[in-house]
C-alpha cells in the first residue's frame, strides 16, 4: 500500500462554522529586524562570553493576534551550530541583564542568525516594543543585543534514522525551521546523510497563527527538488461535529489539493487538515509505506499536552511486531 500517511478520514475538521472562522482570523504577520554584528564585548555574566549584536534597520509591520518578533543578523565569525540548537540573548535597554534563551529558525549553511520570538510575557513583550517603528525613530538608534551560545542537542538524532517524524506545536516549531531547512540543503549538496525521509507535522490552531512557519515551509518546498520533506499541517481550532458544509470544505480542499497540487487554505504544497492529529493512525501508515524499514525516529517539541499523546502513540505502536518508534521530546 502507498497512500500518502495522514490521509485518514478521521481527521476531517466538524465545524459548520470554519471557513468564517478561518476568513476572520488576524494575520499573524512578523517584526522584521535586520542586523549587523560588531566584534566581541565583555561578557554580561562572568561564565559566558557575549558578541554585541547591533541593529541597524527595523522594519515594522503589526497586525497580529499571536504576536511574534523576528530577529535576523549576521553570523558572527567562528559562529559554528547545529540545526535545532538554541542560543540566549540579553538587552541592557530593557533594563536588565538577564539572558533569555531562544531557538535558532536559521540553518547553518545561511549567512545569517534568526530567531523567532513569540511575545509571552513581560521580556519579551518589552523587546519586541522597543523594536517598534515608533520607538526606534524616538530613540534614534538600534538597541544592541547580547548573543550567547550555541547551546543544546537541538534533536540531532533525527539524522540517525533511515525516517523521521517531526512533530511541532505552538512555538515549539522553532526547532524544525532549522532541521528542514538543513536537511534539503545537505541533500541538494549531496551530503551522505542516512536520513531518506522526514515527515513534519504542523499542529495550530490556525495556519495564520504563526504565519512565519508558512513562509519557512514555503522556502523549503522551493529547495526540496528530492521530495524528502514531507509536511502535514493540522488547524485545531475547531467545532467538534460533521455537517455538510464541513464535509463539502474537506471535500473541496482534497480535490483543490489534487488538481493545483497546492492547499485551498495554505497556498503550499503541504497537506492541510481539520483537527488534531491522529498519532496512532499516522505512525502506522508509515510502517504500510516503509515496510523496510525497522526502527523510525520520533521528536516532538511543543506543549506537555502534545508529546504526551506523542508518546502515547508510539508506545501502542511499539506492542506490534513492526517498526519501532524512538521518541525523543521537549516541552515550550
Amino acid at each position: 500500500m502507498t497512500t500518502e500517511p495522514g490521509w485518514d478520514k478521521e481527521t476531517v475538521a466538524q465545524s459548520a462554522a470554519l471557513k468564517k472562522k478561518l476568513e476572520d482570523f488576524d494575520f499573524t504577520l512578523l517584526l522584521g529586524v535586520f542586523q549587523s554584528i560588531f566584534g566581541l564585548t565583555e561578557p554580561l555574566f562572568q561564565v559566558l562570553q557575549s558578541k554585541t549584536v547591533d541593529i541597524k534597520k527595523c522594519q515594522d509591520h503589526i497586525k497580529c493576534t499571536i504576536r511574534v518578533t523576528h530577529l535576523e543578523f549576521k553570523r558572527p565569525q567562528g559562529f559554528v551550530y547545529r540545526s535545532g540548537q538554541w542560543v540566549r540573548i540579553a538587552c541592557l535597554m530593557l533594563g536588565t541583564d538577564e539572558y533569555h534563551p531562544f531557538t535558532l529558525t536559521s540553518a547553518p549553511h545561511e549567512e545569517t542568525l534568526s530567531l523567532h520570538i513569540r511575545a509571552v510575557g513581560p521580556w519579551t513583550s518589552h523587546l519586541r516594543e522597543l523594536y517598534t517603528e515608533d520607538r526606534l525613530v524616538e530613540l534614534g538608534f538600534h538597541p544592541k543585543l547580547y548573543l550567547d551560545g550555541p547551546f543544546g542537542e537541538g534533536h540531532q538524532e533525527w539524522i540517525d534514522f533511515d525516517v523521521s517524524v517531526l512533530v511541532g506545536g505552538g512555538i515549539g516549531v522553532t526547532p524544525f525551521a532549522s532541521i528542514l531547512k538543513d536537511l534539503v540543503v545537505k541533500s541538494s549538496n549531496k551530503a551522505k546523510i542516512q536520513c531518506k525521509k522526514v515527515y513534519f507535522i504542523w499542529v495550530t490552531r490556525t495556519q495564520r497563527q504563526f504565519e512565519w512557519v508558512s513562509d519557512i515551509i514555503r522556502e523549503v518546498e522551493e529547495m526540496d527538488t528530492l521530495e524528502l520533506v514531507s509536511v502535514h499541517i493540522y488547524i485545531t481550532q475547531l467545532a467538534q461535529k460533521f455537517d455538510l458544509r464541513t464535509t463539502m470544505l474537506y471535500v473541496t480542499e482534497r480535490h483543490f489539493q489534487k488538481v493545483w497540487n497546492r492547499s485551498l487554505f495554505t497556498g503550499l504544497r503541504s497537506i492541510t487538515h481539520f483537527g488534531r492529529p491522529p498519532f496512532v493512525a499516522f505512525l502506522s501508515s508509515l510502517q504500510e509505506v516503509h515496510p523496510e524499514v525497522h526502527k523510525m525516529g520520533v521528536f516532538s517539541c511543543g506543549p506537555p499536552g502534545l508529546t504526551k499523546n506523542v508518546e502515547k502513540a508510539c508506545q501502542q505502536m511499539n506492542k506490534k511486531d513492526q517498526a519501532h518508534f524512538v521518541h525523543h521530546y521537549e516541552n515550550f
